[in-house]
């Protein structure tokens, strides 16, 4: 791979990654709040079962929210290392796009316990692994 097809896999992947967590943002904006409504249930203080599934959806919606604004950060800053080129910015596209894989890695070993899908985290940790080399490749040939 050279500098301009670094540069072109950073930014179509940064695209891909900036779809990806606007939807992961809208389903975590979903799960937050469907834990509220059912919070806000009048009848649920007679029912433990459904405080502990409530306080679950919001707790894992706020999860979901912080990896999806992770996953949000990563698409802008690989866009903008895509754009300009420049080492720091392929520098720091480089590290959150370790970060990325580190946490899909772990919410695979997570999801595989309980019998998940493997397909989905498979396809970010490609794309992440395709991010790293790339803006190791721009930043390599990047002069400043």
């Amino acid at each position: 791979m050279n500098y301009e097809t670094g540069k072109k896999v950073l930014r179509i992947a940064g695209i891909l990654t900036i779809i990806g967590g606007v939807f992961s943002l809208l389903l975590a904006a979903l799960g937050i709040f469907g834990g509220g409504a059912v919070a806000s249930n009048p009848g649920i203080e007679a029912d433990a079962e459904l405080q502990q599934t409530a306080g679950m959806a919001i707790a894992a919606g706020l999860i979901f929210l912080l990896v999806a604004l992770l996953s949000l950060v990563e698409g802008i800053v690989c866009y903008r290392a895509g754009k300009t080129g420049r080492k720091k910015t392929a520098t720091v596209a480089m590290f959150l796009a370790v970060l990325s894989t580190i946490v899909n890695i772990s919410n695979q070993l997570r999801a595989a316990s309980q019998g998940s899908n493997i397909a989905s985290v498979i396809i970010n940790v490609a794309l992440n692994i395709l991010v790293i080399y790339a803006a190791y490749v721009v930043r390599q040939n990047a002069e400043a």
